[in-house]
């Protein structure tokens, strides 16, 4: 109907999916919060297990927060400069990520 899609939204996802293929050299910090944060709803509202949070995980994912909302760290920006131990975690979450999220949704 017309008001149910007032309330959709449309989420580009593909800056991460390409980064995650390869054919990206670094990660669009939006595309990689949103696929974080998507997959996270979809765990959470289909019983799946969530995401990996501790350790370096919760590092990244804290980075990615402050890259989309700096002020709420009080910076004006946050360009995220990943080590090469977070980088596998971003690559294993967000792979995660898209495997629940298309598991889910079959």
């Amino acid at each position: 109907t017309a008001d149910e899609a007032s309330y959709r939204s449309t989420t580009d996802l593909d800056p991460a999916l390409r980064w995650l293929r390869g054919r990206a050299g670094t990660l669009d910090p939006v595309a990689g919060l949103n696929l974080w944060n998507w997959a996270e709803d979809v765990a959470r509202s289909t019983g799946q297990p969530l995401l990996p949070h501790g350790g370096q995980a919760a590092v990244c994912y804290r980075k990615l927060v402050a890259a989309n909302v700096p002020w709420l760290f009080e910076l004006d920006e946050f360009r995220p400069r990943w080590s090469a131990r977070q980088l596998t975690v971003l690559r294993h979450v967000l792979g995660t990520a898209v495997h629940l999220v298309r598991t889910a949704t079959r």
